[in-house]
């Protein structure tokens, strides 16, 4: 593809997430060293912020506000958990021009995940987040309400939509994460990353399972021992925007 006519690749995040944190000892990104790993592709790569817990509505508004300040013509989205349910949203409703060609979810839960109406019947829990951000975005990660969201943001017949799963067997899950990939097991199946189960996060088509909790997904790793994590992130990511640019 003549570099000239590359379209520009945007990565979303999912909830309580960010674009990057500057600290004292550095700077901190959520895609964990995504954005240095892609600067030999010849790719201009975006990384938004969107509100951290704000609803899906609030966050795919942001979302494009965002994508007006992007020069190239076409866009191609690499989203997140939330951030797929964002992108989807914009697509059907904030892109008039039409400029989304691809959409890429990973961890995404199309479906909801049963880890949000867990959080909203927990009453610490449900205090802490809305102490810290509101109730919004859970609200809108439950499944009755993603069942609304599917059935009133349709796809587009123009874009791909393309989705990845991710599975880390409950002896491999970091101890941080095993009670919640326990309450996702309970009520979609054992097949889960601790936050999104397998059937919620198929959409468009479905290219595979990934070995991988969810926030290995992002390069982050809770395990006490690191090469019990092999997920290699920075590989996949770049093979995943080479192979949509050849």
């Amino acid at each position: 593809m003549d570099a000239i006519n590359l379209p520009a690749v945007v990565f979303v995040h999912g909830f309580l997430g960010f674009s990057e944190l500057r600290l004292p000892l550095g700077r901190v990104t959520y895609f964990r060293g995504v954005r240095a790993a892609m600067v030999d592709l010849g790719v201009n790569c975006y990384f938004p912020r969107l509100p951290a817990g704000g609803s899906v509505a609030e966050r795919a508004n942001a979302l494009a506000r965002f994508v007006e300040t992007i020069p190239e013509r076409d866009l191609i989205l690499i989203a997140y958990s939330m951030g797929g349910l964002d992108s989807r949203f914009l697509i059907s409703r904030l892109d008039p021009d039409h400029r989304v060609r691809r959409l890429v979810t990973i961890g995404t839960p199309h479906r909801g995940t049963a880890l949000a109406d867990w959080a909203l019947r927990v009453p610490r829990v449900l205090n802490w987040i809305g102490r810290l951000l509101g109730r919004r975005a859970l609200e809108d990660l439950r499944p009755a309400a993603c069942d609304r969201f599917n059935r009133e943001i349709p796809d587009r017949g123009d874009v791909v939509y393309t989705s990845y799963a991710a599975i880390r067997p409950m002896t491999e899950m970091p101890y941080l994460l095993r009670r919640w990939a326990r309450v996702v097991a309970r009520a979609e199946g054992e097949q889960n990353d601790s936050q999104v189960s397998v059937p919620s996060a198929r959409w468009g088509e479905f290219k595979g399972v990934l070995k991988a909790d969810h926030v290995e997904l992002l390069g982050w790793n809770l395990a006490r021992r690191r090469k019990a994590q092999p997920f290699d992130h920075i590989s996949f990511y770049r093979n995943l925007v080479a192979s949509m640019l050849a």
